[in-house]
């Protein structure tokens, strides 16, 4: 069954690459090719479920189903590779029964002693279970099959039979499982089944290091980033010497050099988290004995691979790719990626090179960039302390101008944060479409992204050029119980930030909102409110208004474009009773027409339905009648969130958060008073002794 499989694969495989050779030699464009890491390329559009191979394959799907469970792993893995080659999407039923057998059958081949075949399968069958569909377990299924083709990998390479090329398949498939299982929300188990298996792979991965590839390097020092385990005893040290013997016999490709960098950073951020995090919690009173022991050795392991690759040796390693790196020829993503790296690494290269390499050829492409490749880059420049040429920032302004509408939060907060920090100029329809972006999704917001993106909203001067329905969308989320509940987990300049975009985004003296005004009110509608007779909060109401400020909106727009639809509708009528020409034009401006004047009603019964809510909603309320944008137990939620981590603040920092404070017109505690003062004359003494 596999030979046939895998022949019918292999032949529709060239014969795609001779239409493909064809086509090129006549100026005609080729499809994509994607590998699956062990020589095979496999075209992405093959278009076999438009012939007759994709009804023998599923009569090859029925007939196998019975038979997989006496197959060997080997016939499995290749069974697999040539339906995920074909393209072909086999029954969820079958998939299923494919993914016990593969398991199964790799398990029964380690206990036989076939350690080296064993593994060279499975990596086959986990890169066929990222092309195949997910089985009727769902994705916890396909981690559970990953995990245990993991183990048999391990085997294989804890015994020294498992060659470069299949175990940087096998990790590499196992981190985009993992990442998969992360964005479909997983049960936890799972994925942290698959992160235990993934660490005992990496525990003998280090001898085999000397021996990769580039790409194979890369692979899995990505993995390793990505699955977030903890690199074992000398994986560093050990990739780190061996990209730089790469580097130095110019082997290294830009997305090489750029995804490396990636990796190491990802890795010794994850080495320097472990060893401060985990120590802490490991002295902390409320940790039993056994943890507390189990915690201090996973510290000690974690400072034992931080103290193996020194500074000096992650500087010269540096140094070294950054010399090997062309910023002439690098995309978009491999610049941002170079960029990022540095500054997680905590590395300035200095001003020749980022003037003139990275800044002077990124400019080029700065229309090209992305939403997240501009937000990274701006954050970087931002720790790096460097302040772009103006010309940069304006390029830069410009091309996040028309991101910022397809930004997430994350990104659209690290984009206002980036204009403030890098002094760009920004206009009023730039901040104000900004802003529009933020408040349409500020509800998935993180309590982080409201302290970086409503920062940079506020010191951008968005109070000035907005009206108060907007603001108070923005407010909004900040009384959310999930933001109060995170504001511990933020550091003490990111929670100043939140307090003084607080301050700086209160409303102007008299605010005038037409918001209730918009419609007219239904009388009868108003009555089956289910609204009315509730307790509105003052968050709901500033949501409610800022709602039926933008269905206004909507409605105006949809009545100038049914407007204008009637207008060429109504022309056409015109010039074809003078003319003879073809209708066929007049029916396509009418039935157009229809669907505006159609959309124009929908957009008037919402604007109506929200305007109603508001004025049932408000019931009287003046327009800010919601007042500041917290109330005092916001503040005092937030005083008692920096008091466990007042022993980390400056006295700059806690001049700051006194003087915001006192402009709100809250009375902090005097106990949190007390523990400031504390603070500061404490920070004043050390500083003192030190001079």
């Amino acid at each position: 069954m596999a030979d046939v499989c895998c022949a019918l694969a292999y032949l529709r495989r060239h014969q795609t690459a001779g239409k493909a050779s064809s086509n090129s030699s006549r100026g005609f464009s080729t499809s994509t090719t994607s590998s699956w890491g062990s020589g095979f390329t496999v075209s992405s559009q093959l278009g076999f479920q438009q012939c007759k191979d994709a009804d023998w394959l599923a009569g090859f799907c029925t007939v196998s189903a019975a038979r997989l469970g006496a197959c060997t792993v080997g016939e499995l893995s290749a069974i697999g590779w040539a339906l995920a080659a074909l393209g072909f999407k086999p029954p969820a039923a079958w998939v299923l029964t494919w993914h016990l057998a593969v398991a199964d059958a790799a398990a029964a081949a380690v206990l036989a002693g076939r350690l080296s075949a064993t593994a060279a399968a499975a990596a086959r069958a986990m890169w066929a279970l990222k092309q195949l569909p997910s089985a009727s377990g769902g994705a916890s299924k396909t981690t559970t099959t990953t995990v245990r083709l993991l183990e048999a990998i391990t085997a294989a390479t804890a015994a020294g039979m498992c060659d470069p090329q299949t175990l940087a398949v096998a990790a590499d498939s196992a981190a985009d499982v993992y990442r998969s299982s992360r964005e479909q929300q997983q049960d936890s188990n799972s994925k942290h089944g698959l992160q235990a298996s993934m660490q005992q792979l990496m525990q003998h991965v280090v001898p085999i290091l000397h021996s990769c590839t580039s790409q194979q390097l890369l692979m899995l020092l990505t993995a390793a980033a990505s699955t977030g385990v903890q690199p074992p005893d000398g994986f560093l040290l050990a990739a780190v010497q061996h990209a730089q013997m790469l580097a130095q016999q110019q082997q290294l490709s830009n997305r090489c050099i750029a995804g490396m960098l990636e990796a190491v950073a990802k890795l010794q951020a994850h080495v320097v988290s472990v060893t401060g995090h985990d120590y802490a919690a490991a002295t902390a009173a409320s940790v039993s004995l056994p943890q507390q022991k189990q915690l201090q050795q996973h510290h000690c392991a974690a400072n034992r691979q931080h103290q193996e690759l020194t500074r000096p040796q992650l500087r010269q390693w540096i140094i070294t790719m950054l010399r090997a790196f062309s910023a002439e020829s690098a995309l978009p993503d491999e610049l941002t990626m170079v960029l990022w790296s540095l500054a997680v690494l905590e590395y300035h290269p200095g001003l020749a090179w980022l003037n003139k390499l990275w800044l002077q050829h990124s400019q080029q492409q700065l229309p090209r960039f992305t939403a997240s490749q501009l937000a990274s880059a701006g954050w970087a420049l931002t720790v790096l302390n460097h302040k772009p040429f103006k010309s940069w920032s304006r390029a830069w302004t410009e091309a996040a101008r028309s991101q910022t509408a397809a930004a997430s939060p994350g990104q659209l907060s690290l984009l206002l944060y980036a204009a403030v920090t890098l002094d760009c100029h920004v206009d009023k329809s730039w901040l104000l479409g900004a802003a529009v972006a933020a408040a349409n999704s500020i509800r998935r917001w993180s309590a982080r992204d409201l302290s970086l993106g409503l920062w940079g909203l506020a010191q951008l001067g968005l109070r000035a050029v907005a009206d108060v329905e907007l603001l108070e969308a923005l407010w909004s989320q900040l009384s959310a119980q999930q933001t109060v509940a995170a504001m511990p987990e933020l550091s003490p300049h990111q929670l100043l930030q939140m307090l003084q975009a607080v301050v700086l985004l209160r409303p102007p003296a008299a605010p005038v909102s037409a918001a209730a005004a918009v419609v007219g009110l239904d009388d009868h509608w108003v009555r089956g409110n289910p609204l009315l007779g509730r307790r509105i909060s003052g968050n709901m109401l500033r949501r409610l208004r800022w709602r039926a400020r933008t269905t206004a909106r909507q409605a105006d727009a949809a009545a100038a474009a049914a407007l204008a639809a009637t207008r060429h509708h109504q022309q056409l009528l015109a010039i074809q009773s003078t003319t003879s020409s073809s209708g066929q034009e007049l029916a396509v401006a009418a039935v157009t027409a229809q669907e505006a004047a159609a959309a124009w009603r929908t957009a008037v019964t919402a604007a109506a339905a929200a305007g109603a809510t508001l004025v049932s909603a408000s019931n009287g309320r003046s327009p800010d009648a919601a007042g500041m944008p917290v109330e005092p137990a916001w503040v005092l939620s937030w005083c008692q969130a920096a008091s466990r981590q007042m022993h980390r603040w400056s006295p700059s920092v806690a001049a700051a958060a006194l003087s915001a404070i006192a402009a709100l017109g809250v009375q902090p505690p005097l106990a949190w008073q007390q523990q400031l003062l504390r603070q500061v004359l404490r920070k004043r003494k050390h500083m003192t002794a030190q001079y």
